[in-house]
């Protein structure tokens, strides 16, 4: 489930609202809820002293956020505005993937970016410190700029390193950023 919200607040705060919304959007006693973080960082929801049996993700950018709550892990990410820095995009993607991505959506780069963020956080720093080791693939593209697709990467550390992992993505511009949710898929 996502939540979102748009204020004043420090980021951080409107962070925990949209996650609220996420955890309610599922049933969840939302309002009772005290977040934590994890030792990865990974926030985590509590009901008194017991974690609840969700997998959160949280993004703030600006006066914007963004939450994901799931059975499984989940990661999600909110860019604002474009991405220019061309030093950054021969680290996060090969010449091979970073061709397919500026034909496969108008804001191709900032949608692989987004993408590989949300599953970063979806595999709780697990996966290659080296975003280009993640493989991205894009699957449909719309006019209007939904993509889907897929994420494959070999986790190195945790209880999935060694084997690998495959994340399904879905992305979305909103008001001129980008939103990417990321689910790890055969996992809890």
């Amino acid at each position: 489930m996502l939540g979102s919200a748009r204020g004043e607040a420090p980021g951080r705060q409107l962070a925990e609202t949209a996650a609220r919304r996420a955890l309610g959007r599922l049933g969840l006693p939302a309002r009772s809820v005290e977040f934590r973080r994890e030792p990865g960082g990974a926030p985590r929801a509590y009901l008194g002293p017991q974690p609840l049996p969700v997998h959160l993700s949280l993004s703030h950018a600006g006066r914007r956020a963004v939450a994901a709550a799931a059975q499984q892990r989940v990661g999600v990410d909110l860019v604002r505005g474009a991405l220019e820095d061309e030093r950054m995009w021969a680290e996060f993607f090969s010449a091979a993937e970073r061709a397919a991505l500026e034909g496969a959506c108008a804001d191709g780069l900032r949608l692989g970016f987004c993408v590989k963020e949300a599953a970063w956080k979806a595999l709780s720093g697990e996966g290659p410190s080296e975003f280009r080791e993640w493989r991205l693939a894009v699957s449909s593209c719309s006019g209007r700029g939904h993509a889907r697709g897929t994420v494959a990467v070999r986790p190195e550390r945790g209880a999935l390193a060694g084997g690998d992992a495959a994340l399904r993505f879905w992305s979305w511009p909103s008001r001129g950023d980008r939103v990417a949710l990321c689910l790890l898929e055969g996992a809890p």
